[in-house]
């Protein structure tokens, strides 16, 4: 999937359009003029926005901090190329339903629509993942790069660590020790049976060994 265009009319941004080119783009701005709801807005383009997230530590949920300044409902619009074809996806916020909850993907030029994407999330369909996934890897906001987020992090992989750690310096102190070899002769007579085998469907007879001498000095007396 490639980005081309984006028209937002999400938070601050109010009708406000972007436009991205092939590879890498980066967005250069002061403070508060945007960037986080553009990237916000992406997002919600992808895989809608949530009504069950809640208030937390005093941050709003989208549904609420992006709310359109101007009083009007969210909607977006992206221009993509998605399977080597053009294709806008919409969309709208239905009245009194979910913010940015109807969403239409149709060629553009043609608004016939992608068959592909008439059901489902089109993030999940077009990126392949589900949005949780996209939040903890393609997807990185300024909270993500908070130092109590990398606290948080390092806390969940911290044990992971030391168990690892922790076994390192038990096999280097109790090396796994290996059976030792057998010795050639013994290693070709084996082969030479298995070939026997092969060849006759059944095991190799053994030749009797020859009595030692003090059975045959038993046998004699």
């Amino acid at each position: 999937m490639e980005l081309k265009k984006l028209q937002a009319s999400f938070g601050r941004l109010d009708g406000a359009e972007l436009e991205l080119h092939s590879g890498l783009n980066v967005i250069e701005a002061p403070n508060e003029s945007g960037k986080s709801t553009w990237a916000a807005f992406l997002r919600a383009m992808l895989y809608g926005v949530s009504t069950s997230d809640r208030v937390r530590n005093g941050v709003l949920p989208d549904r609420m901090r992006y709310q359109p300044w101007s009083g009007a409902p969210m909607a977006g619009q992206a221009e993509l190329i998605w399977h080597d074809r053009d294709i806008t996806l919409r969309r709208v916020s239905p009245g009194g339903g979910k913010p940015m909850g109807t969403a239409e993907a149709v060629y553009s030029g043609t608004e016939e629509r992608v068959p592909e994407l008439r059901a489902g999330v089109p993030g999940e369909v077009m990126l392949g993942v589900p949005e949780a996934v996209f939040r903890r890897s393609a997807f990185i906001s300024g909270s993500d790069m908070s130092p109590s987020a990398f606290a948080s992090r390092r806390a969940r992989v911290e044990p992971w660590r030391t168990s690892d750690s922790r076994r390192t310096r038990e096999t280097e102190r109790n090396p796994v020790s290996t059976p030792a070899q057998k010795p050639a002769a013994q290693t070709d007579a084996n082969n030479r049976n298995i070939r026997r085998m092969s060849f006759t469907g059944r095991p190799p007879r053994r030749r009797p060994r020859p009595a030692s001498q003090s059975a045959r000095g038993c046998r004699r007396a």
